[in-house]
């Protein structure tokens, strides 16, 4: 986090330079400077951020709105500065958690969404698997980010976070029926759940990784 925390620090020096001036375009030479700027930026958030992640998405477009035929945009440039420093304080804070944390959940989200396009076709087997092998890794994940031992049983690994008050008693047998699925599954016990079964674990995994391993800046890739 502090190596993070020191990036984002270097790129907001850097980018300091290009909104102390009075004229309103960068032009030239400055002009190639700040798109070099622009480029390890957004680079930069790319490589520890999921696409779908709305900081991503908001810094492309404000580097594209900056674009002005002759040059760029300084006021454009310098909102895009005042981005990057609250995504800098949201990380100090705390508020974003762990970057892999982070794109681990976009990359979870994904396959959720491969889940709901096979339910979606009536095909239990295939959005039950996939569903289940994320509900799974996210309740590990959620357990290693509290100091749990993530190698555990899941039912185990549920108590100890109802333990140390991560869930509360509802949501705890909530979890529980829903590795009742991932146990059915994994034995092939098709017979032991029906589809709807299915979409509620969907629906579940989807709100456990937004609230534990998401954050206000992930965004979900389909509602």
């Amino acid at each position: 986090m502090d190596d993070m925390i020191k990036r984002l620090d270097e790129f907001i020096a850097d980018g300091d330079q290009f909104c102390n001036a009075e004229d309103w375009m960068i032009r030239g030479d400055e002009a190639r400077d700040c798109q070099y700027w622009i480029s390890r930026v957004s680079a930069f958030l790319r490589s520890t951020l999921p696409e779908s992640s709305l900081q991503y998405r908001e810094a492309v477009g404000i580097a594209r709105a900056s674009h002005r035929q002759g040059g760029l945009f300084r006021q454009d440039i310098s909102i895009l500065l005042g981005h990057l420093k609250g995504v800098r304080d949201a990380v100090e804070a705390g508020d974003l958690r762990r970057f892999e944390d982070i794109v681990a959940a976009g990359d979870l989200m994904q396959f959720l969404d491969y889940s709901r396009d096979f339910r979606d076709q009536g095909k239990k087997v295939e959005a039950s698997v996939i569903a289940c092998a994320v509900f799974e890794d996210s309740v590990r994940r959620i357990a290693d980010a509290q100091g749990i031992d993530r190698t555990q049983q899941l039912d185990r690994i549920i108590s100890a976070l109802q333990t140390n008050g991560v869930i509360n008693k509802v949501e705890a047998k909530k979890l529980r029926f829903f590795a009742g699925i991932r146990n059915a599954a994994l034995h092939a016990s098709w017979e032991e759940f029906e589809l709807t079964d299915v979409e509620d674990l969907i629906a579940g995994t989807d709100d456990l990784v937004a609230t534990h391993l998401g954050c206000q800046w992930t965004i979900k890739l389909t509602q």
